[in-house]
């Protein structure tokens, strides 16, 4: 499956998004930004720090995220959508 945003309410509130590659490296070096366990290859980020983006930037990040996640899928599937 493919996934664009994943919230962890179990512990501290953790979100995991897609970015592009332009931005990967750049947001890694960033304090509370890490590659993500299993999909840091695909280029997805672990944010543990809420307050790192305003509302605004959150809701045009996870946007994006979806965004690049559904270019990669079969013309088919996005059809669908």
């Amino acid at each position: 499956g493919k996934l664009f945003c994943v919230c962890d309410l179990a512990s501290d509130l953790t979100v995991t998004i897609k970015v592009g590659e332009d931005e990967f490296a750049e947001l890694c070096e960033s304090e509370n930004i890490n590659p993500a366990k299993y999909t840091g290859r695909y280029g997805h980020v672990t944010i543990s720090e809420m307050s790192r983006f305003s509302d605004a930037e959150w809701k045009s990040r996870i946007r994006t995220s979806y965004d690049l996640t559904v270019a990669k899928l079969p013309k088919k599937l996005r059809g669908n959508l």
